[in-house]
């Protein structure tokens, strides 16, 4: 039973989200390979009338797409944009017959239409209609056939890249939790040096920043695919995102503030002030990331939020202090905050973003 037992613990950290994650290029590469191969089996064996537009829809809906809920949203849109472009299409070709003229200025207005709301919140949708109109229509003298075999080809294609998309999907979730928890990870690591005055050398802190600050930016590109995965909304996740980067410039105040060596002797008075609150930000962001790369959410819930209402007054002895180290205790206790509103978002949205890891 041993050995059964064995496998099956290896078997499941191979195919864990986390392990994904890692290697998800290489399993990308493979998904959108056996996907085309699969196209080009079912044009050369049912031998298919341009059975490569499925191929190509295929390869444009998984190519640049990793993520299960972009593949998902950019499949919706195309099958949308597909239909139009293919209704059109079928429409020039029916004008064609009657008069030339006709049909070229209708594919003329269609490809107007087209340009126009490209470059708005339908942009997808119409740039996929206007060169389906093109791929279904030619220049109008196509038959219906062939028409409607190349629209046929098209959803297959969107289809097949659904299909394949499923096969150990890298979720956008599982990768804005990851850079969630990296930054979480790495901002705990430097307010801990920030904590004990232990400052890092400047070019050593800047390119942490430049990590934090480019993970940031990756969530933010994340959100929509994130939202069209689980049940979080954009709101949600731009709460989440504006606390984080709250909290980045505050650490980024505190490192400025305790570049100042004249006043460390002050500082260091000051912290047995803040130094709870220290213990506490570093333990919750720590315990956070590991709850999100692990899903480990009684870890998450183990240390809680507990509400502190809102800082009105500096600790006793903090006023008669200098304005510096008054700054210090404030930029401590306001960080504590942020992370805790972190923490509170992530247990209320919990049921969207979390999922029980499979137990032999």
């Amino acid at each position: 039973m041993y050995p059964v037992h064995s496998v099956f613990r290896r078997v499941q950290r191979l195919l864990s989200p986390y392990s994904i994650h890692q290697h998800y290029p290489a399993l990308h590469a493979l998904r959108v390979a056996l996907g085309y191969l699969v196209t080009v089996a079912l044009s050369v064996v049912f031998k298919v009338p341009d059975g490569a537009w499925m191929s190509v829809t295929l390869l444009i809906v998984m190519g640049s797409l990793p993520h299960l809920g972009s593949v998902y949203q950019k499949a919706r849109q195309r099958g949308i944009g597909t239909v139009g472009g293919a209704l059109a299409g079928i429409v020039a070709i029916y004008l064609y017959g009657r008069s030339p003229l006709a049909c070229y200025l209708w594919m003329g207005a269609c490809a107007a239409a087209s340009g126009y709301l490209a470059i708005g919140k339908l942009g997808y949708i119409a740039l996929i209609a206007g060169v389906t109109l093109t791929i279904v229509a030619g220049h109008g003298d196509n038959s219906f056939e062939t028409a409607l075999w190349r629209a046929l080809n098209v959803q297959l294609g969107g289809m097949i890249a659904l299909m394949f998309a499923r096969l150990l999907p890298q979720r956008a979730v599982n990768h804005w939790k990851y850079l969630l928890a990296d930054n979480l990870r790495d901002c705990a690591a430097l307010y801990g040096r920030v904590a004990v005055l232990d400052l890092p050398d400047e070019a050593t802190v800047q390119e942490t920043f430049d990590r934090l600050n480019k993970r940031l930016i990756a969530q933010r590109g994340l959100m929509s695919a994130v939202a069209g995965e689980v049940s979080l909304t954009v709101a949600e996740l731009d709460r989440i995102q504006r606390t984080q980067r709250n909290m980045l410039g505050l650490l980024e105040l505190m490192v400025e503030v305790c570049r100042n060596p004249s006043r460390h002797a002050e500082f260091a008075s000051m912290r047995k002030q803040v130094e709870h609150n220290q213990r506490r930000a570093q333990a919750l962001m720590r315990t956070t990331a590991h709850a999100l790369k692990f899903d480990r959410l009684d870890r998450l819930t183990r240390i809680g939020y507990a509400p502190q209402a809102e800082v009105t007054a500096l600790p006793a002895g903090a006023s008669d202090a200098g304005f510096e180290a008054v700054g210090y205790v404030w930029l401590n206790i306001k960080l504590l905050r942020q992370v805790e509103r972190i923490n509170a978002a992530l247990l209320e949205t919990a049921s969207a973003w979390y999922r029980p890891p499979v137990r032999a």
